[in-house]
């Protein structure tokens, strides 16, 4: 399936980063299977095991794992974009710009002036391509990008603005900020959003593996088995990680699937009081409870990567 999506050219242009720092990924198909609680729980074991460890939680429309560490979010840097700009005097309705735009996101009424419909990824191709000048640029706030420290833990999150389209730009400039560190650490985990869009593929790049989150559920094994095909597209070795494994629902279809897509299960998390309870009160549980069940799966889990990754 990769090579029918992407070259090999494109495959390393994707993944090529300025830094030798490994980095895993954990994603998802759907939302709502306990992704963020696994990537902020991993994060943390690798940080108790005296890791320097970055944490980028790139589901910049809705970042949540300051809430699940309870920290705050510092040191916010502004996110922006150059948008177009119509000097009406100045536009004979020639209609370069609508030619320049990839995105289709300007629209050219009859005898009227270009207007943005669409979403804009700030590339200014419309600008430059207009032969009159028309086109001004303007600059405009689309989101954020913080970081926060907290021993060993470095947190990076990126927020959209309500309303705005730009999601992956605040990726990218998120991955960007933590590239400018990124061989202080030791390893960075990489929260993404759920799902298989454009957003998604900007955060797994990079990734040296992806944990795959999913619940035995018929809507998880479906959005399970997209997301797998998404990291065979992207030539990213995944594994699965089964949340809420004790759950009566599609069990059965784990190994199958797994099969399948020739993957295995790193984990099967069974639903767990505790790990509720530290999920509500903001913390990781496996510094909460570090000798409860599912403390130790994630504690297990840090011990595997760390000897795969951290030699």
């Amino acid at each position: 399936m990769t090579a029918e999506v992407f070259t090999a050219r494109q495959l390393e242009a994707l993944h090529d980063h300025p830094y030798a720092t490994p980095v895993i990924a954990v994603t998802g198909g759907k939302g709502g299977v306990g992704k963020s609680t696994v990537a902020v729980n991993i994060a943390a074991a690798l940080a108790a095991r005296g890791h320097a460890v970055a944490l980028v939680d790139a589901d910049t429309e809705a970042p949540n794992n300051h809430i699940l560490l309870s920290l705050p979010l510092k040191d916010h840097i502004d996110v922006q974009v150059a948008m177009p700009l119509v000097e009406p005097s100045l536009c004979t309705h020639c209609g370069d710009c609508i030619a320049a735009c990839r995105r289709n996101a300007l629209f050219l009424p009859p005898d009227q002036t270009p207007i943005l419909m669409g979403e804009c990824n700030g590339c200014k191709a419309c600008i430059n391509a207009c032969p009159t000048g028309a086109l001004l640029t303007r600059w405009m706030s689309v989101g954020a990008t913080c970081r926060t420290e907290s021993g060993n833990l470095t947190l990076f999150s990126g927020e959209l603005l309500p309303g705005r389209e730009e999601s992956t730009i605040i990726v990218r400039a998120l991955k960007d900020r933590l590239a400018a560190e990124a061989d202080r650490f030791d390893i960075i985990v990489v929260d993404t959003a759920p799902g298989v869009h454009c957003t998604v593929i900007a955060a797994l790049a990079g990734a040296g593996c992806a944990y795959a989150v999913t619940e035995p559920t018929r809507v998880g094994m479906h959005d399970l088995g997209l997301i797998l095909d998404l990291c065979e597209m992207l030539a990213i070795p995944a594994r699965i990680i089964l949340n809420r494994s004790n759950l009566s629902g599609s069990q059965a279809t784990i190994a199958p699937e797994a099969a399948s897509k020739d993957v295995t299960v790193a984990a099967s998390i069974p639903h767990d009081s505790i790990l509720l309870q530290s999920y509500v009160k903001g913390l990781p549980v496996v510094g909460t409870n570090p000798d409860s069940p599912a403390a130790r799966i994630f504690t297990d889990l840090a011990a595997r990567i760390e000897r795969e990754w951290l030699k």
